[in-house]
């Protein structure tokens, strides 16, 4: 039940996609309906130069479920059950970054620091295991 149910809904939101006209979501009975709660929130994360980080993690500070991953061109798209969401954005080389979310329907972007000699520490973290594992 619940299979077929998440494969209705996602033909749904395709064709909704791709065809405005289809309308919104028909109510499945048995499921409750909470009006206004869930949020789409949309962004792109880039590093400091303005380059699109792929791979990076975006995370709703109260409910860590809530959380995707950046595409090839850094951009994203998270359903929050919050109404002003904090954000937790963090990629491997990078601080993490909390975004308080404030107003509706606009574009999240974040630019994430680096860590100052992280691949110098990688570096020297991979020639101690190398030399440990030759051992």
């Amino acid at each position: 039940m619940v299979l077929s149910t998440f494969a209705f809904w996602l033909s749904h939101v395709v064709a909704s996609a791709f065809y405005p006209a289809a309308g919104p979501l028909p109510r499945v009975s048995g499921a409750p309906v909470q009006q206004g709660v869930a949020r789409e929130l949309f962004g792109h994360v880039t590093d400091f130069t303005g380059a699109p980080l792929a791979g990076a993690t975006v995370a709703v500070e109260e409910d860590r479920k809530s959380s995707v991953i950046t595409n090839s061109v850094g951009k994203f798209l998270l359903v929050s059950p919050q109404r002003q969401p904090q954000l937790r954005i963090s990629s491997a080389g990078y601080y993490d970054t909390l975004v308080a979310v404030t107003t509706l329907n606009t574009s999240i972007e974040v630019q994430l620091r680096p860590i100052d000699r992280y691949k110098r520490k990688l570096k020297k973290q991979y020639k101690a295991a190398n030399k440990a594992w030759k051992n």
